[in-house]
């Protein structure tokens, strides 16, 4: 987890994980001020000096990135759902058993009969 304080780049942590998102899409500036509505200055800003902004939720949608990640550094980054905290602090066994246990549930769900289907 970042904190806030400047990295070495001379960004707040906030603003080193908005330019790597935006990077890691291949967005401009001018790009995303086109899709978002965020001016291309004050992003240039919240990329250097940011600690927090309104936009943090429609840039994650944009970059494709958890907006929790995003706005605090915290859980992971890929993905635009948040994590529950206790999904995380699972081991890697605890993991894959726990998300073989949601498919075995997934699977063993009653089918719906298709209304169409004759």
């Amino acid at each position: 987890m970042m904190n806030d304080d400047k990295t070495q780049e001379g960004r707040t942590a906030f603003g080193a994980r908005l330019y790597e998102a935006r990077k890691a899409k291949g967005f401009t500036q001018k790009q995303v001020e086109t899709r978002i509505g965020i001016a291309q200055s004050t992003l240039a800003e919240l990329e250097h000096e940011g600690k927090g902004s309104a936009y943090v939720v429609d840039l994650a949608l944009l970059y494709e990135v958890n907006p929790v990640w995003l706005a605090k550094g915290i859980q992971q980054r890929i993905g635009t759902l948040p994590a529950p905290p206790w999904l995380i602090e699972l081991n890697e066994n605890e993991y894959k058993q726990t998300e073989q246990f949601a498919k075995n549930l997934i699977f063993a769900r009653p089918q719906k009969k298709n209304p169409l289907a004759s």
